[in-house]
């Protein structure tokens, strides 16, 4: 390692790519962020922030609020011919904010890039890449002509077309359909709902309303098979819709409009030796759902937290390998969802499942109330078993993440990111609470919260266990009883401590970074 190269290197200032940044801001790790763009996003693309993705951003230390000036979903409505037939409420989740966020992708990257203090240097167009046995050169085109520069790792958020990608992989499982997508941003002749996201279906056609800012509102339209060979035109859009409704409800051009295949992508490798890929360049949804900007989010703090415990010597490169075997069956499971969701929208004649699943019948109380809005916004995330622990290890739970952002001890440092562990002292004494705490601390990336015995709180409805373990991404990593509390410690020093002791060493004392 030489005193010239950095740790991380981002490629591509998008929502992931700028959402990595911040991360790595807060917790004092040195990065460049590039983008061949010559500025900032004027494009509207991606809309949704959903729940767990803005928890996420409090997690990563993005100081400055986000969706402001956007709408706050709180429900969305399905209709089937002009009426409503059902609804998805999110005001029955437990959890500290119960609403999506809707704002153009532009206006989201510019706050992104408004909380970063560190600034993006634009002009700069990776051209090529070069693994060495202690990092990475990356050859890039600036203004000034081309620069070669070195890294420890490079995270590419360089989107469809990703240049980082191709050093990686080029397998992806695909899934087209015999249909395109037309959106746009309009300004309605009819007044709708602010708070509210309107499917609306027929048997033989469907669109969408989205409301992202309190004039505009994204309308998406479904066309049959491939775009045509021409410009896409508003009139592709306020034709479609103002046919299917009593009343013209578009009569002015769009802001923003755009043109698109429905497919479904997913990269089958997010990760080579120091290359990775996040966001788009991993993985492409379908537009029904919301999904894909805030897969890209759960990429994003996945590897997040992985290169700052590198960074601060918690532990070794082994810990880097876990992002692609977690995230990629992660993004395969959305794609099967986005898939499930566009077949069901698509033609609503042949998904009898889906109509009885959202039905508005007492045997789909549960289903409406709780699951389909927790499954929205982003709490049903799961990656299976994590070290072949069962239950619920390995699942994202917002009601913790929630509890620790409230309660964080270490205030001076509140966005540094750190496991946390959750100790319900209803089932232990004092004692073996203090000893338990001391051990914990010593590891120095483990804050302890403590439960009190007294403490009435929704949070002990999530503590199944005297000690639950958290993983700096909201992720359960580890529960168990009272009576095993140095399976805890065994745990720890199998899977950071022995690492970090392995790897000392080769530690580089001028960055920080394990080179192993």
């Amino acid at each position: 390692m030489t005193s010239q190269r950095k740790p991380v290197l981002i490629v591509g200032a998008g929502p992931v790519g700028l959402l990595i940044a911040n991360g790595l801001a807060a917790n004092n790790v040195p990065f460049d962020i590039v983008d061949k763009k010559t500025g900032p996003s004027s494009e509207s693309k991606g809309l949704a922030i959903n729940i767990s993705s803005q928890s996420a951003f409090k997690l990563c230390g993005v100081n400055d609020p986000i969706g402001n000036s956007g709408c706050k979903i709180k429900r969305l409505d399905i209709h089937w011919n002009r009426h409503r037939f059902s609804s998805i409420n999110f005001s029955h989740l437990s959890t500290a904010r119960n609403y999506l966020i809707t704002q153009p992708q532009w206006v989201t990257e510019q706050e992104l890039i408004n909380s970063l203090k560190i600034h993006v240097r634009w002009s700069h167009e990776l051209i090529g890449l070069q693994q060495e046995s202690s990092g990475v050169v990356a050859h890039l085109q600036t203004e000034e002509g081309e620069v070669s520069e070195q890294y420890e790792y490079v995270v590419g958020c360089d989107g469809k077309y990703s240049k980082v990608r191709s050093y990686i992989s080029r397998d992806e499982e695909f899934t087209q359909y015999d249909m395109h997508f037309v959106l746009g941003d309009f300004q309605l002749e009819q007044q709708v709902p602010r708070d509210t996201v309107q499917y609306q279906v027929f048997s033989d056609a469907f669109f969408i309303l989205v409301p992202i800012s309190n004039e505009l509102t994204r309308v998406v339209v479904k066309y049959d098979g491939p775009p045509p060979d021409r410009p896409v035109q508003s009139a592709d859009i306020v034709d479609y819709v103002n046919k299917y409704t009593e009343t013209p409800l578009i009569k002015h051009n769009s802001n923003w409009i755009s043109r698109a295949p429905f497919y479904n992508a997913v990269s089958s490798r997010m990760q080579s030796g120091r290359l990775f890929i996040a966001g788009d360049a991993a993985h492409l949804f379908s537009p029904i759902g919301g999904t894909g900007m805030n897969t890209g989010f759960q990429d994003a703090i996945n590897l997040l937290w992985r290169l700052t415990y590198l960074y601060r010597g918690y532990a070794s490169r082994a810990l880097l390998n876990f992002y692609e075997e977690e995230r990629v069956p992660a993004n395969r499971s959305g794609m099967i969802t986005a898939d499930i969701n566009t077949k069901n929208i698509a033609d609503v004649s042949k998904a009898k499942e889906f109509i009885d699943a959202i039905a508005p019948v007492i045997s789909n109380r549960s289903n409406l109330r709780f699951n389909l809005p927790a499954a929205i916004s982003g709490y049903t995330y799961t990656l299976g078993s994590i070290g072949g622990h069962p239950d619920r290890v390995g699942h994202y739970d917002s009601a913790l993440c929630d509890y620790i952002l409230e309660h964080k001890p270490n205030q001076k440092e509140p966005h540094q990111f750190k496991h946390s562990l959750l100790i319900n002292e209803s089932d232990i004494n004092r004692e073996t609470s203090n000893r338990v705490v001391e051990q914990c601390l010593s590891y120095g990336f483990i804050d302890v919260l403590i439960i009190e015995a007294d403490e009435k709180s929704i949070i002990k409805q999530h503590l199944q266990d005297t000690y639950t373990l958290l993983r700096p991404d909201g992720v359960i990593e580890l529960e168990c009883c009272h009576l095993d509390h140095n399976f805890i410690f065994d745990y720890l020093n199998v899977n950071y401590k022995a690492n970090i002791d392995s790897a000392i060493e080769d530690k580089q004392s001028e960055n920080g970074l394990l080179a192993l």
